[in-house]
């Protein structure tokens, strides 16, 4: 049947469907136990599922790779074809939106903690609210009027075109992280393909920019050119700007660090059990296809995390290693705090398995040979963080050692230099004083790069700059203390999600949110230099990223029914 084909439920249908799901679900259980706890719920039809997942990473790929999507015939289409996709969801599934956004998270055979928070309802009122005060910011321009030196009073300005582009960019991103929230927590296998994706993604992009990092002509893949030409030192492509290309990388590099670190302990933790039980069963576990097949996705992943690494460096892009200290920072204390914790009256979520008797004899059996490995494994992990060390070290001299070294020494040389007389200072500085003109509702959604010129310092006349290298501060500028209060209210509910979760999870699920959590703080930071979030594709990249997080944080809470 065609997707146009399908007779959308009118809502008294819709209702009763949403009303039906907890009985379906309790008859599937109590018929078939043994189905995976992955399956969801499965809302959204057939069709429109496989639309769904060709929009999605047809356009997280595609952004990228056509200059970040900054040109307007690519984000306008995105911005279409988006709100086209979730029109299609109000008449066929609204109850597929309900579930992403607003109701707890459902997998067969589990239930939601009574404590347990819908992180994904928060991060959408707090973006609701980033785009209805916006409206309202509107509203009460059109009302005040100020002293003008010709016509004695008139409207506060405002430049409406840029204002509703912002809006609509707003609106658009909000849209995108309930589409995406929605598709993954219909089915949640989809969390684990889409961390895949995006970790190959970054992959993708770090190998296209090394390249073109060693043989640029200015067009990307040679064939390609933006809207002006010119040569770099610094790899930037698939994105024109270095510093976009870096800070497009810094999340996908914790994703990658997560990745290859649950696959190293799978082969460790297949390895120890095999030793621990008897000889025959370690030296199948050798020759095993499985363990073979994760040996090499380990080494592919370590190349991949070497490759991005690597682009970071050569990137030269001062905000990008900011952003990748602060990273690497919070990946340290994140992964090290609150393990073992657990709110009183919350059951565990470890499944504990008694060992059989014959297993145990069979473990008592076990050849010399394989309790020396057992030991091997024990003692190694006090060596794996030096390894790293190690490794990142004569990683960084190499680099060091060829080109990178005379490119990283001049970039050095201008950071100390001319840092304290760089541009972006005396913005940052003019944008300030434009905060403290207008400290509640701000200048206006938009209205950053036609207030500036009145605050500008003389030394930089002649210039237009379009964007504060700085997202974080030129939001504050546009929108006052109450946007810089909705923005502050979505960052704190989501770390605050974060850290509610971490004593509940463990193992795989803890490595994933960590590293998720790391990766968006590093962006975070990095976006303090940059206007990181208006390129596309990281605007796009981001609220995966987000979407991701709010999922495994509702996953952690998560229990199994009695």
């Amino acid at each position: 049947m065609a997707l146009l084909d399908h007779q959308p439920p009118s809502v008294f249908e819709d209702t009763l469907r949403l009303a039906e799901v907890p009985s379906n679900l309790n008859a599937t259980r109590e018929s078939s136990g043994s189905r995976s706890l992955e399956q969801g719920l499965r809302i959204i039809p057939l069709r429109l599922r496989g639309f769904t997942r060709l929009f999605i990473f047809g356009s997280l790929i595609y952004m990228t790779f056509a200059f970040g999507g900054v040109h307007a015939a690519n984000y306008l289409s995105f911005q279409a074809l988006l709100f086209g996709l979730l029109a299609v969801y109000l008449m066929m599934c609204p109850t597929a939106l309900y579930n992403g956004v607003v109701a707890p998270l459902k997998i067969g055979g589990t239930s939601r903690s009574p404590n347990g928070p819908v992180l994904s309802r928060s991060i959408a009122v707090f973006l609701a609210g980033l785009c209805i005060y916006p409206a309202l910011q509107l509203a009460l321009f059109s009302l005040r009027r100020e002293a003008h030196p010709v016509l004695g009073f008139a409207t506060a300005p405002l430049d409406r075109a840029a204002f509703f582009e912002q809006w609509i960019t707003l609106v658009a991103f909000a849209a995108w992280f309930i589409l995406l929230s929605s598709f993954v927590k219909d089915s949640p296998r989809r969390a684990r393909i889409m961390f895949r994706v995006l970790a190959l993604l970054t992959f993708a992009v770090s190998i296209t920019a090394l390249m073109h990092w060693f043989y640029d002509n200015g067009k990307l893949f040679w064939v390609f050119a933006p809207d002006y030409m010119f040569l770099s030192n610094r790899a930037r492509w698939p994105f024109v700007n270095s510093n976009h290309l870096a800070h497009f990388l810094l999340p996908g590099i914790f994703i990658l660090t997560g990745w290859l670190t649950i696959n190293a302990q799978e082969i460790g933790r297949q390895i120890k059990d095999a030793a621990s039980r008897d000889r025959r069963k370690f030296s199948n576990l050798i020759i095993s296809s499985e363990l073979q097949s994760r040996v090499i996705a380990s080494a592919f992943l370590f190349a991949a995390l070497g490759a991005a690494l690597l682009c970071l460096f050569s990137s030269l892009s001062r905000g990008g290693w900011f952003g990748a200290a602060g990273g690497g920072i919070a990946l340290l204390w994140l992964s090290a705090a609150r393990r073992g914790e657990q709110d009183a009256g919350e059951p565990q979520q470890t499944l504990h398995l008694k060992r059989s008797k014959h297993h145990r004899q069979s473990g008592s059996r076990s050849s010399h040979g394989a309790d020396a490995l057992l030991g091997v494994l024990s003692r190694s992990r006090m060596v794996v963080k030096p390894l790293i060390v190690l490794m990142l070290c004569t990683f960084i001299y190499l680099f060091f050692n060829e080109r990178g070294s005379d490119l990283f020494a001049e970039r050095l040389d201008y950071g100390l230099l001319h840092s304290k007389d760089d541009m972006r200072w005396v913005m940052f500085a003019d944008s300030l004083r434009m905060f403290w003109d207008h400290p509640v509702l701000g200048v206006g959604l938009g209205g950053w790069a036609t207030s500036y010129p009145l605050y500008m310092e003389r030394l930089l006349s002649g210039i237009n700059p379009v964007y504060l290298h700085s997202d974080p501060l030129q939001l504050l500028c546009e929108t006052g203390i109450l946007g810089g209060l909705l923005m502050l209210g979505l960052v704190a509910s989501v770390l605050a999600g974060v850290w509610r979760a971490l004593p509940r999870v463990q193992d795989n699920l803890r490595i994933k949110l960590v590293s998720l959590a790391s990766g968006l703080i590093a962006l975070s930071i990095a976006s303090f230099f940059d206007f990181s979030f208006h390129i596309p594709a990281i605007a796009l990249s981001a609220g995966a990223y987000l979407a991701l997080t709010a999922f495994y944080v509702e996953r952690a809470w998560l229990t199994k029914l009695r």
